[in-house]
């Protein structure tokens, strides 16, 4: 069984030099490795990537963990502000009450007496 089957063969790299390839060189799936590798050398390459993995897929779920609580206090702190509103539906008086103002008022910042009755039209409007 000195003959290797030709489906079997691993392809060549154009240009692949003596030295193995570092992790993360090349992360396509389809990349040819060099005919040169030994088990060996593909054992570290493959640990090293799931090293890798391992780190990245950890950091992430830190994130996301982080996110998670960040968004359980703003939902707490929604809930919170919605029942504050409830309560001031509930107990408190919407009417606008303007304060009196005298017709003198106005007389005496210089308008005459139609600008007083139309500012107490307005006041009364809005009341």
């Amino acid at each position: 069984m000195d003959s290797i089957n030709p489906a079997k063969k691993r392809k060549a790299a154009p240009g692949a030099s003596d030295h193995p390839p570092q992790p993360g060189d090349n992360d396509d799936p389809d990349a040819v490795v060099p005919p040169n590798f030994s088990l060996a050398d593909l054992n570290r390459l493959i640990d090293q990537r799931v090293e890798d993995l391992k780190a990245e897929t950890l950091a992430l779920t830190s994130r996301v963990d982080g996110l998670q609580r960040e968004n359980e206090g703003l939902i707490l702190r929604c809930e919170s502000l919605e029942r504050s509103v409830q309560v001031l539906k509930r107990e408190g008086n919407w009417d606008y009450l303007a304060p009196y103002i005298p017709r003198s008022h106005w007389i005496e910042q210089g308008r005459d007496e139609e600008d007083a009755e139309e500012a107490e039209n307005l006041i009364q409007s809005i009341k």
